[in-house]
C-alpha cells in the first residue's frame, strides 16, 4: 500500500503581491508540529510534512509548486485570527491550480468560530475543531 501525503501548512498573515507578509518575528508552528510528529510516528498509511510560508518566504507560486510535486491526498491548513487572511488567499490559491485538492482547516480560529467553514466552503473540504 503506497503511504499517502499530508502536507501541513503555517500561513502567513496575508501576501503582498503574491509575498508572504508576517510579523517581524515569527512563532514555530507548535500545533502542525505535533500533528505532523503524531502522524509520522504512529501512521503507516501517511507521511506528514510542513510548509512553514513566513520562516521560509514562500510565494505563492512556490508553495503551488511543492503541493504539485508532492501530490498529497490531503493539504491541511492552520490558522489562528490574525492568518484568517491569508490562510483565506492561499486557500484560493490552490484551489484555482488545482480543484480537486482536497484542504482542510484548523487551528485555534476555527475551533473558536466553526461557522468560518460555511462561508468558505468552496475553499475548504473540512474542518477540524478542539
Amino acid at each position: 500500500m503506497d503511504v499517502k501525503k499530508v502536507v501541513l501548512i503555517n500561513p502567513p498573515l496575508h501576501y503582498a503581491d503574491g509575498l508572504p507578509s508576517s510579523l517581524d518575528a515569527t512563532v514555530p508552528p507548535l500545533g502542525i508540529m505535533y500533528v505532523a510528529s503524531y502522524i509520522n510516528e504512529y501512521s503507516k498509511d501517511f507521511k506528514a510534512s510542513i510548509i512553514d510560508v513566513s520562516a521560509e518566504q514562500l510565494t505563492l507560486g512556490q508553495i503551488a509548486a511543492r503541493i504539485k510535486k508532492d501530490i498529497p491526498f490531503v493539504v491541511g491548513i492552520t490558522a489562528m485570527t490574525p492568518q484568517l487572511q491569508g490562510t483565506v488567499e492561499l486557500a484560493r490559491f490552490l484551489k484555482d491550480k488545482n480543484p480537486d485538492l482536497k484542504i482542510f482547516l484548523g487551528g485555534s480560529h476555527i475551533s473558536g468560530d466553526p461557522d468560518f467553514i460555511n462561508r468558505y466552503s468552496d475553499l475548504f473540504d473540512y474542518a477540524i475543531t478542539g
